[in-house]
C-alpha cells in the first residue's frame, strides 16, 4: 500500500499548488475529495498486492485525475475557470499516460489482473472527472461520457452475459483511448465551445457504438453457449471406432 500512499501524497501536493490562493473553505474540501478519489480507486485492486512499474504509471495518472477533481470542485463552486491553461498542463500528461502503462507492462513483463483492474478503474475515474468539468462548457449531456462505463457495470449486475470477459477488440481500445484525449482537447481554453461540442459529440457517438457492440456481442455469445448441442445418432455411431 506504500504506492497508494505516495499517489495520495502526490495528489495532495499537486492540488495544494494548483489551488494556491483559493479560499480555504473551498480548497480544503477539494483536496480531500481528490484524495478520496485516488484512494477509493487504488486501494481495492492493490490491497495485498505489490505495485509493479506499470502500476506506478497508472497511479501517477490517477494522482493527476485526483488533482483535476480538486480543481473541478473549485471551478463548480465558482472559485476558478473550468478551462484554464493550468488544468490543461495536467490534462495532457493524464491523457498521454493512458497509453504508457500498457507499454510498460509489456516491456517489463509485469502484466497482472490487479493492474488491469486498476487501469480500468483509473480510466473510468478520469473520464468522469473530465466529463463533469466539460459539462460546464458544452452542457450536461457530456456527462454520459463519464457515466457510460458505470452504467455498463450496473447492467452487468442484472444481465449475467455482460459479466463475461470481452474478446480483444482494437476498435474498443482505440475508442476508449480517444475519450480522454477528446475531453482534454475540449477543455483547452483556446478551443471554441462549439468545436468542443463537436469533438465530444463525436467521441460520445463512438463510445455508444462500442458499448452497444460489446453488449449485443456478449448477449449473443451467451445465447450461443446456452443452446443445446445436438448430433445425429448415425454420425455419433460412425464417429465411434469399432472395438478391437
Amino acid at each position: 500500500m506504500r504506492a497508494v500512499f505516495l499517489a495520495v501524497a502526490g495528489q495532495v501536493g499537486a492540488s495544494a499548488l494548483l489551488l494556491a490562493g483559493t479560499p480555504t473553505r473551498w480548497a480544503v474540501p477539494a483536496v480531500v475529495l481528490g484524495a478520496a478519489v485516488v484512494a477509493s480507486v487504488a486501494v481495492p485492486p492493490l490491497r495485498g498486492q505489490r505495485a509493479t512499474p506499470a502500476d506506478a504509471v497508472t497511479l501517477t495518472r490517477l494522482a493527476l485525475a485526483g488533482t483535476v477533481a480538486a480543481g473541478t470542485v473549485v471551478a463548480l463552486a465558482g472559485g476558478g475557470d473550468a478551462r484554464s491553461w493550468t488544468l490543461t498542463v495536467l490534462l495532457v500528461p493524464a491523457a498521454a499516460l493512458d497509453a504508457l502503462d500498457g507499454y510498460v507492462a509489456r516491456r517489463t513483463g509485469s502484466s497482472s489482473d490487479h493492474g488491469a483492474e486498476l487501469d480500468m478503474q483509473s480510466d473510468a475515474a478520469l473520464l468522469l472527472v473530465l466529463s463533469v468539468l466539460a459539462a460546464t462548457v458544452v452542457g450536461p449531456w457530456v456527462l454520459l461520457l463519464g457515466l457510460m462505463r458505470y452504467g455498463y457495470a450496473v447492467l452487468a449486475r442484472v444481465r449475467p452475459a455482460l459479466r463475461a470477459p470481452l474478446p480483444h477488440s482494437q476498435f474498443r481500445r482505440v475508442v476508449a483511448g480517444a475519450q480522454a484525449a477528446a475531453l482534454a482537447v475540449a477543455l483547452v481554453p483556446a478551443v471554441p465551445a462549439a468545436l468542443a461540442a463537436v469533438v465530444l459529440g463525436t467521441a460520445l457517438a463512438a463510445l455508444t457504438v462500442s458499448f452497444v457492440r460489446d453488449g449485443v456481442g456478449a448477449e449473443l455469445a451467451q445465447r450461443a453457449r446456452s443452446l443445446p448441442t445436438t448430433s445425429s445418432p448415425a454420425l455419433t455411431q460412425a464417429a465411434i471406432p469399432p472395438a478391437r
